[in-house]
């Protein structure tokens, strides 16, 4: 159903909001990114600064073009298509920063540009030796990018090719860098010998593992750099080598359900996959339940068993080396790690009003665990896979002033942590916040949508000890819930500026300008751009 009509609707917008305010016009095109062309019917939705919904949403002419009669204010703009929509001032699709649009006396809003960027795809297909498809291979996405500040690369997305060997990974954000792995079993040996009834080899054909561009090297595969709207075509060829069978044994109870996995080291210390199986039924002596994985190529693996037992998690992994003979492996089973701790607060007078919660964030910005923390200022996270976690608190205003962990490495603010491990953390929670405001300049123009960074004085490898901004669509910036202390303030034209890492801040420190951030205080700074710095 198509909105009501342009002038209706922004009447009832500026009522809701600000029935007796003067209204502004807020008006331009949505256009791609890539060729400068209009995006004919974009939708384009509105959000107030601070709100959770947007307004009803106004569905652009064949020309892209927007218009708005709105109340001076802070405003969020969204636009796209019914697939895919991005955030007004994005300039790039790294880290899906954008910038507010500043509405009000003396603000030119009567002409903007909303660039869209559209999706890419990367496509392929996999042979083997002979030039023939391989049917079932799994193709491994990675991508890496720059996400709160730091260079992330982490799994994307997984494919099964087709029965012509076919892979295609489409509406992909178009930008940041791909890798691909794959990995297959020749249909020959594990398809035909099943449907024939027939015992596996005992020495089965296996494929090598590969990287994009073909290589069987991990450490030496290339990314691909993919443009907005581009289609990138990726082709492997797999090799065969004698395979080996792994037989997996663990110590864990007879009714244990789960998973059997074998990984090795992939693209940048991520695991690729070479097989999981789900356990199998009891078979054999003393709660032991043998499991093969055959068809095993060369390789140094890791073999990882995971599963619960009544309400019990257990889980262990053991590495091995394949190298064209069998391999018998023990698995050791251990409970999931638990971490426990208290927290006391700087400041006794000053709690949060609800609830303060812990939170335990995969490194590389992955998935959140959260603990309420107990009127007597303990937390508990019970089951903890194995991983590497960085540990906060949850709550506007507050932050961790100083952390102390013991029965599991800490360094930086990261836990490492394994099954059967029993740690305790003791955070001292803290109310000292400070806010930072003002404006970027270049010449004596306002720059907006650039990247204001914000990097404690003394240099750590900490990403919480930085902060980075897009300057809205006045330039301007405004920083909140800053921990109180020195710091060095700067920006740069670069919104995919690493802006958490030190190595990429440091060129940049000389001319940087000292602030000084106070407890419940809040200053106002105009900075210029930085030029971009030699890394």
């Amino acid at each position: 159903m198509r909105p009501a009509p342009v002038a209706a609707w922004t009447f009832a917008v500026a009522a809701t909001l600000c029935p007796a305010a003067d209204l502004y016009r807020v008006a331009g095109a949505v256009v791609n990114a890539q060729t400068g062309a209009p995006v004919p019917h974009a939708e384009v939705y509105i959000y107030k600064s601070g709100t959770a919904f947007p307004r009803a949403p106004f569905v652009a002419g064949v020309d892209g073009r927007f218009t708005f009669d709105l109340p001076e204010g802070a405003y969020v703009l969204r636009a796209g298509t019914r697939v895919r929509v991005e955030n007004y001032g994005e300039q790039n699709q790294e880290n899906g920063f954008g910038s507010a649009v500043i509405v009000g006396p003396g603000q030119d809003t009567g002409t903007l540009v909303f660039r869209w960027f559209p999706a890419a795809a990367i496509f392929g297909t996999v042979v083997d030796d002979s030039g023939e498809p391989v049917e079932g291979a799994l193709v491994q996405l990675l991508r890496s990018h720059v996400a709160v500040g730091h260079r992330v690369t982490a799994t994307f997305r997984w494919y099964r090719t087709n029965d012509r060997g076919e892979f295609r990974f489409g509406q992909l954000p178009g930008a940041g860098r791909y890798y691909l792995a794959v990995t297959g079993t020749p249909w020959y040996e594990a398809g035909a010998r099943a449907m024939a009834g027939e015992e596996p080899a005992a020495h089965p054909a296996a494929f090598i593992p590969v990287y994009y561009p073909n290589t069987s090297d991990a450490a030496r595969a290339t990314p691909l750099l993919v443009a907005p709207g581009e289609e990138t075509r990726a082709d492997f060829t797999l090799t065969t080598a004698v395979g080996a069978t792994v037989t997996v044994t663990h110590s864990g109870p007879a009714d244990l359900k789960g998973s059997v996995s074998l990984t090795r080291d992939g693209i940048a210390g991520i695991d690729s996959f070479q097989e999981q199986q789900a356990l199998t039924a009891v078979n054999g002596a003393a709660g032991k339940i043998p499991q093969l994985l055959t068809g095993v190529p060369p390789g140094h693996y890791v073999v990882s068993v995971t599963g619960t037992s009544g309400k019990s998690y257990l889980a262990g992994r053991t590495a091995i080396d394949v190298n064209g003979s069998d391999v018998g492996v023990d698995v050791p089973l251990r409970p999931a790690a638990t971490i426990g701790g208290r927290v006391q607060f700087l400041n006794p007078a000053a709690k949060p009003a609800g609830t303060l919660r812990v939170a335990l964030q995969v490194d590389g910005v992955g998935a959140v665990l959260n603990a309420a923390v107990r009127p007597d200022g303990s937390f508990l996270f019970p089951d903890v896979p194995h991983g590497e976690y960085r540990i906060g608190a949850v709550g506007v205003g507050f932050f961790v002033s100083h952390s102390e962990a013991a029965g599991v490495p800490f360094r930086d603010g990261l836990l490492t942590v394994t099954e059967g491990d029993a740690g305790t953390v003791s955070l001292t929670i803290s109310d000292e916040t400070g806010r930072l405001n003002g404006f970027v300049m270049n010449g004596d123009r306002p720059a907006a949508a650039v990247m204001v960074v914000l990097a404690r004085a003394e240099e750590s490898r900490n990403p919480v000890h930085y902060r980075g901004y897009q300057t809205e669509s006045d330039g301007s910036f405004d920083c909140r819930n800053i921990p109180a202390g020195s710091y060095s303030l700067f920006a740069v034209e670069d919104t995919s500026f690493e802006y958490a890492n030190p190595d990429a801040v440091r060129p940049y420190l000389a001319d940087a300008k000292a602030v000084r951030i106070e407890p419940h205080g809040m200053s106002t700074e105009r900075i210029p751009v930085t030029p971009a710095r030699p890394q």
